[in-house]
């Protein structure tokens, strides 16, 4: 039977110490460099193991930079595997070091992000979300270490901790590990922040900041399969795991198997525990990760903010796959506070609210709901060091239906509908349009300039009690909209680069009304004269939001 190792946790640290001393010469524009460079008392870190020692290879490269310039590429050039070892390279440098200025260093220089130093801070670094196993040791992209120093020695300390993992017998069959925290902290992030501070002992990196941050890591076998007894390490970041985390082994045929383990756990910078009693995985089943939509969930819901502030979510109760947002004390909403969203059970079992919206993917936990209350755990993937981990929302079920009005106005323009955009700042101009569109049979008069609105534009062309289309660029929105009503327009449109939303801030030039449209909607009206414009319902604004229309 499968059977995934016992071991009792055990710690290894891995402290850093950097040697090697080389004549110190004060580098000039594009002088070439050598900097002699270690691990953390060469504890077990980033390649191949030799016993208790990481050793450099042959060909690793890091990235380096001088006060505040940008990093260049050096390379090892030893011949074999070493503990200590010399880079180099050719460094642009800006001024001599004088004593204040660092030179900065980040292990690995991963050519998919780039990493650099800014603000006395190191940034774009990774611990990746998905890792490839390593015999001995792990993903040699996963494991982050930093250094600075006024000379050219470098003392690498690493941003990340993790764990270990070995496989007994049957391992050959597994695909991959997922491990997963229980309380959604983040392990993992495409790109980590991270500063200097001082623990007592001497500067430590400390994670500051995550953009696309994920609660999990995923291990993928190496090429060949798991073997037997053999170690393979999970890079993680630094972490109270407050309710524990769980283990999935899923096989070659996707059958899952889960162990959990509920205690709290912390994963330490640069110490690596092994996860722990691990029982045999006795059972392995199919886990679907779709779910049908629990009917308590689809349904109105108030969450209060930290501000006071109450607002509405009604999920799925005019198209069921839509969230709705907007305030309740004033429950008017735009095409951009409605988001798409599907329940996904992942393979612990859990039931995620998977929002897809304007800006991200947002994965929330809904496991705590009732007929009255919710809660959801989530994580937004972009974190402060400061940041509650997990963020937690209320919610109290509405008991008399609040109907949401859509403020905003579409364009029928062929058989497409297209929303006009405005800015927040400027919402009287839809009530403005809708009047020019109530005196003109439901739409708007229009004329397509087919230019960007300057003076000159207008020259021998009659916009007078229209409404002018204008493309975007070259002059300022307020600009723009001048030009238009001194022409004689009554409002005007102005179409955008590409297919995003737009929205135009003229301060106070709002002589007459003004939005903007798709750069497909405005092409479409080349040579048109009128455009039907309407307030349209509910559910077509939400129809359009999730893509089922």
């Amino acid at each position: 039977m499968k059977k995934l190792n016992v071991l009792l946790p055990a710690l290894i640290a891995l402290l850093s110490a950097c040697t090697v001393s080389a004549p110190e010469t004060a580098p000039v524009q594009g002088t070439p460099m050598t900097f002699t460079a270690s691990f953390e008392n060469n504890a077990p870190t980033r390649t191949v193991l030799d016993g208790t020692n990481v050793l450099w290879q042959p060909g690793d490269a890091i990235a380096i930079g001088f006060g505040s310039g940008n990093p260049v590429r050096f390379t090892n050039q030893a011949a074999a595997p070493s503990l200590t070892c010399d880079f180099t390279g050719v460094l642009p440098t800006v001024g001599t070091p004088d004593g204040t200025k660092y030179y900065y260093a980040i292990y690995p220089d991963n050519p998919d992000i780039r990493p650099f130093w800014f603000y006395d801070s190191f940034r774009n670094l990774s611990v990746p979300y998905e890792q490839t196993a390593v015999e001995g040791s792990f993903d040699p992209m996963s494991f982050p270490s930093v250094a600075r120093s006024l000379d050219n020695h470098l003392y690498f300390k690493n941003v990340c901790g993790g764990m270990i993992i070995r496989f007994s017998i049957g391992c050959t069959q597994y695909r991959k590990v997922v491990i997963r925290a229980n309380g959604l902290e983040s392990l993992s992030a495409y790109q980590v922040f991270a500063v200097l501070e001082d623990d007592g002992e001497g500067e430590v990196p400390v994670v500051a900041y995550l953009d696309s941050a994920m609660p999990e890591v995923v291990l993928w076998a190496p090429e060949g399969g798991f073997k037997p007894y053999k170690d393979y390490y999970v890079s993680m970041l630094p972490a109270v795991l407050s309710a524990g985390y769980s283990v999935a082994v899923v096989d070659l045929y996707n059958q899952v198997s889960v162990q959990h383990f509920p205690a709290p756990r912390e994963i330490k910078r640069s110490v690596f525990g092994r996860p722990g009693e691990m029982p045999a995985f006795s059972v392995f089943k199919t886990v679907s990760t779709t779910v049908e939509n629990p009917g308590v969930i689809e349904r109105q819901w108030v969450e209060e903010d930290s501000d006071g502030n109450k607002w509405l979510y009604d999920i799925g109760v005019t198209i069921p796959g839509a969230i709705l947002c907007c305030p309740l004390d004033n429950p008017s909403f735009s095409l951009s506070d409605v988001t798409r969203y599907t329940l996904e059970r992942n393979l612990f079992g859990d039931i995620l609210l998977n929002l897809k919206g304007y800006y991200a993917i947002t994965y929330y936990d809904v496991s705590e709901v009732s007929e009255t209350s919710m809660t959801w755990k989530f994580f937004t993937g972009e974190q402060y060091a400061e940041d509650e981990k997990p963020s937690v929302e209320h919610f109290t079920a509405v008991t008399s239906p609040v109907e949401p009005d859509y403020v905003g106005l579409w364009l029928d323009v062929d058989g497409s509908n297209y929303d006009i955009s405005i800015s927040g700042n400027y919402t009287d101009m839809y009530a403005a349009f809708q009047q020019i569109a109530a005196a003109n049979d439901g739409g708007l008069p229009i004329v397509y300039l087919g230019k960007v609105g300057k003076a000159d534009d207008y020259t021998g062309v009659d916009v007078r009690g229209k409404v002018v289309v204008v493309n975007r660029g070259e002059i300022e929105f307020s600009e723009k909209v001048v030009n238009a009503a001194n022409a004689g327009a009554i409002g005007v449109l102005f179409s955008n680069y590409d297919d995003q939303t737009l929205y135009c801030t003229v301060g106070d030039k709002t002589q007459i009304p003004h939005g903007s449209i798709y750069h497909s909607a405005g092409e479409k009206l080349s040579g048109k004269s009128w455009v039907r414009c309407f307030k349209p319902t509910l559910s077509q604004v939400i129809a359009a939001a999730t893509g089922s229309n």
